[in-house]
């Protein structure tokens, strides 16, 4: 099979999985000769857009993990996604935890809008919780070992595409409960980022990162609507003026310090 076009689709709060989704999209492109479309879904408007996918097109889908499986207000929009037996792979960030359900989802949904996943694989990296949870990744090893994945499965496209993907995991699970130091669950459903007023300079980049469009773009200390603690504004801002402070919030970052520090490898299903 011949690919003609290649489009690298992904959503990345804190550039972890921008930069996984980019590096595969650049070597599969880079043995084709031609150049790929990036498609970021950060912001709202990006998700609104119907785009259609040939047989002969190639997709390279990023997202994060969370809570075990995709970021729910996000995944949303691959509904507007086509494909017309258009092979995709799937690249899967998460946070040192576990990617559980993730993969699985994403597998789930490109098949029922027309796509066949020929690869996926799952990459841990530094949480957007804290950077003592999987620090420093993906590292440059992880890069190349991304750049050899996305190259197989060109390769598996290349020499006669099947739908035949086994992942683990289950796309219709339930999300996973996040717990407390004392290993009990926690919910901080209702948590807002709060904001320094002494150090926030009003430059708006907070509200151009959020990927739901609920911070305010004239006062960036209100948060109008949801807030799914994906840490963009957090890691987004340049004098550091946003935080949370809500005490469940940083009872689980700190679980998560406690329990998931250690080094994690990277998974592959072709």
């Amino acid at each position: 099979m011949q690919i003609h076009s290649v489009t690298a689709l992904f959503y990345s709060a804190t550039g972890n999985t921008r930069k996984l989704t980019l590096a595969a999209a650049d070597a599969v492109s880079e043995a084709l000769g031609s150049d790929y479309l990036a498609v970021e879904y950060a912001r709202p408007d990006a998700r609104e857009v119907k785009r259609s996918f040939a047989e002969d097109d190639l997709l390279v889908i990023g997202f994060p993990t969370y809570r075990s499986k995709l970021p729910l207000h996000v995944t949303d929009g691959l509904d507007n996604l086509s494909g017309n037996g258009t092979p995709a792979i799937v690249v899967i960030s998460y946070g040192n935890r576990s990617y559980a359900d993730s993969i699985a989802q994403m597998v789930s949904i490109l098949r029922k809008r027309g796509f066949v996943p020929v690869a996926a694989a799952a990459y841990p990296s530094r949480h957007a919780y804290s950077d003592l949870v999987g620090t420093g990744r993906p590292n440059e090893d992880d890069i190349r070992d991304i750049r050899d994945f996305a190259l197989k499965a060109l390769d598996k496209i290349s020499s006669g595409m099947s739908d035949d993907l086994t992942v683990p995991g289950d796309a219709d699970a339930p999300l996973y409960v996040p717990l407390g130091t004392d290993g009990k669950p926690v919910s901080f459903l209702h948590a807002r980022p709060k904001v320094k007023v002494d150090l926030c300079t009003r430059c708006g980049l907070c509200a151009r990162l959020c990927p739901l469009g609920s911070v305010d773009k004239g006062d960036p200390s209100i948060t109008n609507g949801d807030c799914f603690k994906c840490q963009a504004c957090i890691r987004g801002c340049p004098v550091h003026a946003r935080y949370f402070d809500d005490a469940a919030f940083l009872s689980h970052v700190r679980q998560l310090e406690i329990n998931h520090s250690g080094r994690k490898e990277i998974e592959h299903f072709l």
